[in-house]
């Protein structure tokens, strides 16, 4: 299963099919860290949404399609504003920091399809690994990124 348009591949795992090499659960806790993502998306309440986004993906098991609905009763369950719960992730937003301006992401790392499922990309999943490995919370996350599954970076991903 997989959609790659050259830049970034969907990831979207059944319970019966191909799996991404770098699982949810490999991706330490961020947030219970000092560091957590700290300078990985260029802006703290991006970073923070980023965090969010992994604990949601840990505990559902898998990189998997979701809505929004779905997304907005996690954040209330762990009593987080549901208002802004893709910031930066998504597209270009409001940096009112400084002199203030609209700044985009540098790469795609959401996507969503005509049904209104979302989706991480592994953008997401490998910048999200690499900073939990460069903050020395993992070890053995620079060996999980390097990993490919039947030889190939695409197993898990959606058609």
């Amino acid at each position: 299963m997989k959609q790659d348009n050259g830049t970034y591949r969907v990831l979207s795992e059944s319970d019966d099919g191909a799996r991404f090499p770098i699982r949810p659960a490999e991706i330490p806790n961020l947030s219970e860290h000092a560091a957590g993502l700290l300078n990985t998306f260029g802006k703290t309440e991006v970073e923070k949404r980023a965090e969010r986004l992994v604990h949601f993906f840990v505990l559902r098991g898998r990189w998997c399609s979701f809505t929004l609905e779905e997304l907005l009763r996690f954040y209330e369950s762990r009593g987080w504003n549901p208002a802004t719960p893709f910031f930066g992730l998504a597209g270009a937003w409001f940096d009112d920091g400084g002199m203030g301006r609209w700044a985009e992401p540098d790469d795609v790392f959401i996507t969503c399809d005509s049904s209104g499922n979302y989706f991480v990309t592994d953008r997401f999943v490998e910048r999200c690994a690499q900073a939990a490995d460069r903050g020395g919370l993992n070890r053995t996350l620079a060996q999980i990124i390097e990993r490919r599954f039947d030889g190939q970076k695409s197993g898990g991903v959606r058609s």
